[in-house]
């Protein structure tokens, strides 16, 4: 909710619009999207992670730091375009 109010807000841009759907707060959430999102999480938590997490863990440390720093860079780069630039158009915002 609070990442497509202050899209909205901010930039007066909106990525997705659940309006149409059952239970639905101001089209930036609802519930049918709420429960695909807790279910999967709780996959990801309870199946995906522990499988992740012994692959990882036969990873050596100091590789794991390198990817980690390069992967955070990346992160922080795209989150500093995004703010500048943000995508806008036809598929890829809705028109209000």
């Amino acid at each position: 909710y609070a990442g497509g109010w202050l899209l909205w807000e901010t930039r007066r841009l909106r990525y997705w619009d659940y309006s149409d759907y059952f239970l639905n707060l101001h089209g930036y959430i609802c519930l049918e999207s709420m429960l695909n999102f807790a279910i999967m999480g709780t996959m990801g938590i309870y199946i995906a992670a522990p499988i992740f997490d012994s692959m990882l863990n036969r990873v050596p440390l100091r590789t794991r730091k390198v990817v980690c720093a390069v992967l955070y860079s990346v992160f922080s780069i795209d989150v500093v375009c995004g703010s500048v630039w943000p995508r806008s158009g036809k598929g890829i915002t809705h028109e209000l």
